[in-house]
Protein backbone atom coordinates (compact mmCIF):
# COMPACT_ATOMS: atom_id res chain seq x y z
CA UNK A 1 0.00 0.00 0.00
CA UNK A 2 1.24 3.43 -0.84
CA UNK A 3 -0.58 6.36 0.63
CA UNK A 4 0.04 9.77 -1.89
CA UNK A 5 -1.02 13.49 -1.27
CA UNK A 6 -1.78 14.79 -4.37
CA UNK A 7 -3.00 18.83 -5.18
CA UNK A 8 -3.94 20.32 -8.48
CA UNK A 9 -3.62 24.06 -6.98
CA UNK A 10 -2.61 26.56 -9.52
CA UNK A 11 0.17 27.25 -7.31
CA UNK A 12 1.54 24.18 -6.04
CA UNK A 13 4.63 24.95 -7.23
CA UNK A 14 5.26 27.52 -5.09
CA UNK A 15 3.40 26.44 -2.16
CA UNK A 16 3.95 22.85 -2.04
CA UNK A 17 7.39 23.05 -0.30
CA UNK A 18 5.59 25.21 2.47
CA UNK A 19 2.93 23.25 3.06
CA UNK A 20 5.72 19.86 3.24
CA UNK A 21 7.63 22.10 5.92
CA UNK A 22 4.82 22.55 8.00
CA UNK A 23 2.95 19.68 8.08
CA UNK A 24 5.77 17.16 8.10
CA UNK A 25 3.46 14.60 5.50
CA UNK A 26 5.32 10.97 6.11
CA UNK A 27 4.23 10.39 2.77
CA UNK A 28 5.09 11.31 -0.63
CA UNK A 29 3.07 14.33 -1.47
CA UNK A 30 2.98 15.78 -5.14
CA UNK A 31 0.88 17.88 -7.86
CA UNK A 32 -0.61 17.69 -11.17
CA UNK A 33 -3.28 19.37 -12.95
CA UNK A 34 -6.81 19.78 -12.48
CA UNK A 35 -8.25 17.86 -15.50
CA UNK A 36 -5.88 14.81 -14.02
CA UNK A 37 -6.74 15.17 -10.29
CA UNK A 38 -10.65 15.08 -11.61
CA UNK A 39 -9.88 11.89 -13.96
CA UNK A 40 -9.04 10.08 -10.61
CA UNK A 41 -12.06 10.60 -9.13
CA UNK A 42 -15.72 8.99 -9.90
CA UNK A 43 -19.16 10.57 -9.63
CA UNK A 44 -20.79 13.72 -11.18
CA UNK A 45 -18.98 17.06 -12.33
CA UNK A 46 -20.23 18.60 -8.59
CA UNK A 47 -18.89 15.36 -6.79
CA UNK A 48 -15.36 15.36 -8.63
CA UNK A 49 -14.60 18.64 -7.66
CA UNK A 50 -15.13 18.72 -4.17
CA UNK A 51 -12.47 18.96 -2.43
CA UNK A 52 -10.62 17.33 0.14
CA UNK A 53 -11.00 13.60 -1.39
CA UNK A 54 -9.79 10.12 -0.05
CA UNK A 55 -9.80 7.89 -3.08
CA UNK A 56 -8.46 4.18 -2.98
CA UNK A 57 -7.28 3.01 -6.17
CA UNK A 58 -6.01 -0.53 -6.51
CA UNK A 59 -3.06 -1.91 -8.50
CA UNK A 60 -4.76 -1.84 -11.60
CA UNK A 61 -5.77 1.82 -11.28
CA UNK A 62 -9.50 1.56 -10.60
CA UNK A 63 -10.92 3.21 -7.97
CA UNK A 64 -12.17 0.90 -5.17
CA UNK A 65 -13.49 3.26 -2.78
CA UNK A 66 -14.02 7.25 -2.14
CA UNK A 67 -14.70 9.76 0.12
CA UNK A 68 -15.49 13.04 0.07
CA UNK A 69 -14.34 15.27 2.88
CA UNK A 70 -17.83 15.93 4.09
CA UNK A 71 -18.90 12.70 4.35
CA UNK A 72 -19.82 10.78 7.87
CA UNK A 73 -16.32 8.46 6.84
CA UNK A 74 -13.98 11.58 7.01
CA UNK A 75 -16.29 14.21 8.62
CA UNK A 76 -15.45 13.56 12.18
CA UNK A 77 -11.57 13.73 14.09
CA UNK A 78 -12.14 10.98 16.52
CA UNK A 79 -13.63 8.67 13.83
CA UNK A 80 -11.39 9.88 10.71
CA UNK A 81 -8.31 7.91 11.65
CA UNK A 82 -10.05 5.10 13.12
CA UNK A 83 -12.50 4.45 9.40
CA UNK A 84 -9.53 4.60 7.21
CA UNK A 85 -7.25 2.23 9.20
CA UNK A 86 -10.41 -0.45 9.32
CA UNK A 87 -11.03 0.08 5.91
CA UNK A 88 -7.39 -0.43 4.99
CA UNK A 89 -7.21 -3.35 7.46
CA UNK A 90 -9.97 -5.11 5.25
CA UNK A 91 -8.67 -4.44 2.52
CA UNK A 92 -5.52 -6.27 2.99
CA UNK A 93 -7.57 -9.16 4.73
CA UNK A 94 -9.23 -9.51 1.21
CA UNK A 95 -6.20 -10.40 -0.43
CA UNK A 96 -4.89 -13.08 1.75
Amino acid sequence: MQVLGVTYSEDAVKELPGYIAEVKPTYPVGFCTREQAISLVEGDAKDRRTLPQLVFIDRAGRVIAQYKGSSDFLQYDQDREKNVRDFVVRLLDARR
